[in-house]
């Protein structure tokens, strides 16, 4: 079977999607980037670049998930047998209000709302 030829405008798109994911995780909002590498992937799913964006995603979930039940904790490793979920899978939306932050210097008491990419506390 010949290769599918990918037209420009779904170039584009993929293009759009991985610079969307890309300033979400500079942006250390990973359940975005999680989100736009996946759509990157739904339509190129050979995409190393989507697929490094929703590993480094994932990690950092983990890494936030793990500091919010043990602050203490600065790295967690996702364990090496363990696969993406099913293309087509949907995932709840996982949001995790944090406790402290700067290593515990400052305490949270109440969230206070949200804009465009930020929560505030």
């Amino acid at each position: 079977m010949p290769p599918i030829m990918t037209s420009e405008r779904v170039k584009r798109r993929i293009e759009r999607l991985l610079d969307q994911a890309d300033a979400a995780l500079e942006d250390q909002n990973y359940q975005a980037a999680l989100q736009a590498a996946k759509a990157a992937l739904g339509f190129d799913p050979g995409s190393a670049e989507a697929t490094a964006f929703v590993e480094a995603a994932q990690q950092a979930l983990a890494v936030v998930t793990a500091n919010v039940v043990d602050p203490r904790l600065s790295q967690v490793s996702a364990p090496e047998s363990a696969e993406p979920p099913p293309a087509g899978s949907t995932e709840e939306t996982i949001t995790v209000d944090p406790t402290s932050f700067a290593g515990g210097r400052y305490q949270v008491s109440k969230f206070l709302g949200e804009g465009g990419k930020k929560r505030v506390y």
